[in-house]
């Protein structure tokens, strides 16, 4: 373009120049044949052309002619060697140019990102280096002249082109991420850099495309890699939080790097109030000083295993610390770990041992029987005082005698010449208990002398601790025990006649008891009902036909009957719980309780009696009995209750060794204390019959039905409060042959 317009300059210029010398021409050549005032008298009569008359204006118009072609001359060399001097700038120029857009060209296609250059206007692709190509798996004919919107996915296209028209008008510089897809349909996530150049005539938008599928990769992967480095420091520090010993990690400084929830109960602190320092700003200088010098140690050695204190708020509590350096890839210590364990209790304990042990062996010297501590070869490792004491009795006969610690317990029994001597028995059941063919052993051995002779027991106890088998060997003289023995035979004898003349006095008492309760029932009872069925006719007679006084004698006499009725009964009642064979057999409280609350039925809903039961046990005992214990402590609960009130019972059952304690207790009126131990003899009242009905012998029969079963009974009262009645009964753990034996001794 410019080698054409200077091309038409030159041209113009060289018309202009032949113009001029053609203008010159003219003129001389006018300047001839035109008139001249001073001459045109002259020329008038002289015949034309004449050469001498034209000679001097011809020769002006010639020298004119020649100045300009002259000159047109000079100016067409002045402007060829201009031509030439642009045009060889301008061949310079292109060379610059076609050099530039190569190396535009070189860097566009050795650049590493993907290169498109598009049209600001429309958005259509004018170019794109060999990166877009193989970024899009397309060649660059595939995509100039396309729309941008080929670049990325077809449901996004809107937004790119937003985008693109956004970025266009506002003339930034943007870093965004996105997606391209490849011709195989492939989305490849890159990161775009767009700029915007303006050419005049022309606006450009160039993009960088780089591939960032790898970086993505990479940046799941360091994800992944520090999710799990995080999720491994979560696992550890739970591991180490839950380790009941004390870890830590300080810095070659001294400086905490990390703690367990061990060590923040140490100290009362947190985790983050104690990370970063150092031992002089948690502990004592004195104690901080001891740690740090301990910790240098640990960096200029393997592993260090001493104890340090740390104060607590009940004193100082020793720790077992173990203290290691951690070395980097170089193998040189930058830090130093430590696990220290709260041995306290065990210094305690070691303290307590010690003091036991000396206090066990004063006790062991004040022993009166000798005794000694072998080990599993027979060698006597300890002795107390009475052991070494010399022996009154010969080595062969007991087997025991004036040995020192260091000596051999058994070479010294098999010593005696005799197999069958106490002392090479002894020895050889010493030899079996090592060999675990026996346990624990006593022997006894008689020495005659005096009267009776004295009587000695060898016991030999096995025993293990944490440790090698140690045998206890103990001599005790027990020469009164065997006179005792014999004294206890004796008496045994004498005692077992006398229960022998008990027993049968007791059958007798209990035919007696038998036999008067058959006349009670039988003998006694027939008068007393004819008397009153006579009293009752006399009163259905005559009762308002007599005199005032006559009425209130023959209730007396109606209401005597009745009431000793009742006592004859009763005191049949109490006999029959004595004299009746009664049938041990597992039974369920729960359906006692139950069968009492059934035969107390409208007892218990006339008082509106509010009655509760806890778990209740297996019992051992006779179903009918226990029934009657029951439904007589609920009737009496229900019975002694205060005016207007309406009854509150409770039912409970607590263990008591093999046993149970079955408690009722009630909110009734009480007892005084005073007369609690009367209430359970028969025939015993403590209230009037106007207040309270009844006989009086309720509770003797339930205190006897206890003791047929071989329990006991209390109670616990508060007068105004109530009252809590207690029995005792065995707890159903025998075998048949037990309860059958149980129900006999009954």
């Amino acid at each position: 373009m410019g080698d054409h317009k200077l091309k038409t300059n030159y041209l113009l210029q060289a018309t202009l120049l032949l113009l001029v010398a053609s203008a010159c021409l003219i003129a001389g050549i006018f300047s001839v044949y035109w008139p001249w005032p001073e001459t045109s008298r002259e020329l008038s009569h002289t015949p034309l052309p004449y050469p001498e008359i034209a000679s001097g204006p011809l020769f002006a118009a010639l020298f004119l002619l020649l100045a300009a072609l002259l000159i047109s001359y000079w100016y067409q060399k002045k402007i060829g060697q201009q031509y030439q001097k642009l045009l060889q700038q301008q061949q310079e120029y292109t060379e610059h140019l076609y050099r530039s857009e190569q190396k535009f060209r070189t860097l566009i296609e050795t650049a590493n990102d993907a290169i498109f250059i598009a049209d600001a206007g429309n958005g259509q692709l004018l170019d794109a280096n060999r990166k877009a190509e193989e970024l899009l798996g397309r060649s660059a004919h595939e995509l100039i002249g396309r729309s941008l919107t080929i670049l990325h996915p077809p449901e996004e296209a809107e937004y790119y082109i937003h985008l693109f028209q956004e970025h266009v008008r506002t003339g930034g510089i943007d870093t965004i991420e996105a997606e391209v897809i490849h011709q195989n349909g492939q989305r490849i996530p890159v990161e775009i850099r767009a700029g915007l150049c303006d050419l005049g005539s022309i606006r450009l938008v160039h993009g960088n495309f780089r591939d960032v599928s790898q970086r993505k990769k990479n940046q799941e992967t360091l994800q992944k890699a520090l999710t799990q480095v995080a999720e491994s420091q979560a696992t550890l520090q739970a591991i180490l939080d839950r380790t009941a010993s004390v870890i830590f990690l300080k810095d070659s400084d001294g400086r905490y790097l990390l703690v367990n929830r061990a060590f923040e109960l140490l100290l009362g602190k947190n985790s983050l109030e104690i990370i970063g320092c150092s031992d002089y700003e948690l502990f004592p200088p004195a104690l901080a000083a001891l740690y740090h010098e301990n910790d240098q140690r640990a960096l200029q050695q393997n592993i260090l295993e001493i104890e340090e204190f740390i104060p607590q708020p009940d004193g100082l509590h020793t720790f077992l610390v173990t203290k290691f350096p951690l070395l980097d890839l170089q193998g040189m210590p930058y830090a130093v770990a430590g696990v220290a364990t709260d041995i306290t209790e065990r210094k305690q304990m070691e303290s307590a041992l010690r003091e036991n042990e000396r206090f066990s062996r004063s006790i062991i010297n004040a022993l009166p029987e000798p005794l000694c501590v072998l080990d599993q070869t027979g060698t006597i490792l300890a002795v107390n005082q009475a052991w070494m004491q010399p022996p009154q009795l010969p080595f062969a006969q007991i087997p025991f005698g004036h040995l020192q610690e260091g000596s051999n317990y058994l070479k010294a029994c098999c010593a005696e010449e005799s197999p069958n001597s106490p002392s090479r028995q002894f020895a050889e059941t010493i030899s079996k208990i090592i060999r675990s063919e026996l346990s624990q052993q006593s022997m006894e051995f008689h020495w005659p002398e005096q009267r009776h002779g004295r009587w000695f027991i060898g016991t030999i106890t096995p025993f293990q601790s944490d440790g090698p088998l140690r045998l206890l060997v103990m001599r005790q003289e027990t020469t009164r025990i065997k006179q005792a023995e014999m004294m206890q035979r004796h008496l045994t004898t004498v005692l077992d006649e006398q229960v022998a003349q008990r027993t049968r006095e007791l059958q007798r008492s209990n035919q007696d008891l038998q036999q008067f309760a058959y006349i009670a029932s039988h003998d006694l009872q027939e008068p007393l009902r004819q008397i009153s069925g006579f009293v009752q006719l006399l009163k259905r007679r005559y009762h308002g036909q007599l005199d005032e006084k006559a009425d209130q004698f023959i209730d007396f006499t109606a209401e005597g009957c009745q009431r000793m009725q009742e006592l004859i009964n009763s005191l049949l009642g109490y006999s029959r719980v004595g004299t009746h064979p009664i049938h041990i057999q597992p039974l369920v409280a729960d359906q006692l309780v139950q069968r009492a609350m059934e035969n107390l039925h409208l007892t218990i809903q006339e008082s509106s009696a509010q009655i509760t039961c806890g778990t209740l046990p297996t019992l051992w005992g006779d179903q009918q009995q226990l029934v009657q214990l029951l439904q007589n402590l609920l009737s009496n609960a229900i019975k002694f209750r205060l005016p207007g009130q309406i009854p509150h019972i409770d039912i409970a059952a607590k263990p008591y060794q093999n046993s149970w304690i079955i408690t009722i207790k009630d909110d009734g009126i009480g007892i005084d204390p005073t007369h609690q131990e009367r209430i359970f003899e028969i025939f015993q009242r403590l209230n009037s019959r106007v207040s309270y009905s009844g006989t009086g012998i309720g509770l003797s029969i339930c205190k006897r039905i206890v003791e047929r079963h071989n329990g006991w009974m209390m109670v616990e009262s508060v007068p105004g409060e109530g009252s809590a009645f207690s029995f005792f009964l065995p707890a159903p753990q025998q075998t048949n042959e037990e309860a059958e034996k149980f129900s006999s001794s009954l």
